[in-house]
């Protein structure tokens, strides 16, 4: 579950020439997609009581993709159909135990990880920098 979720936060940050290069890897090796279409899901959040609170729909695009009779989906925000068909790809690599093609995703995936990891540490760095310590303002 763990590695699922790291690909799926790097998913975000895949230049559209890596996008590509994946997409065409996964079609090379037969995967077939079965559904690839946008949807709506609604964005709910909590507020400080715990309560649901809806901001409105979210566009999603929504895939089911098969490989060797095993099925993955994947999900990404936006109009993104060929992520979408990565992130169902890679369902089934995860659930199936195929190593060898998740080390060949690995390639594909590092400087997207490392982007991610970057942006990370800068929005840490920036609230960091923000962040007030009370104690002083009791000290006069």
């Amino acid at each position: 579950m763990e590695r699922m979720l790291e690909y799926q936060k790097a998913v975000l940050f895949l230049k559209k020439n890596e996008t590509s290069d994946i997409y065409k890897f996964l079609l090379e090796i037969g995967i077939k997609i079965m559904r690839n279409e946008p949807g709506m899901i609604m964005n709910s959040v909590s507020d400080l009581s715990g309560n649901p609170f809806y901001l409105g729909e979210i566009l999603v695009t929504e895939t089911e993709a098969e490989l060797d009779g095993a099925v993955g989906y994947g999900m990404t925000f936006g109009n993104e159909k060929k992520k979408s068909v990565i992130l169902a790809a890679i369902d089934i690599f995860i659930n199936t135990g195929k190593k060898d093609l998740l080390e060949k995703m690995d390639k594909y995936f590092k400087k997207a990880i490392d982007r991610y990891t970057e942006s990370i540490s800068e929005e840490e760095r920036l609230v960091t920098g923000t962040k007030v310590n009370f104690g002083l303002m009791t000290e006069a």
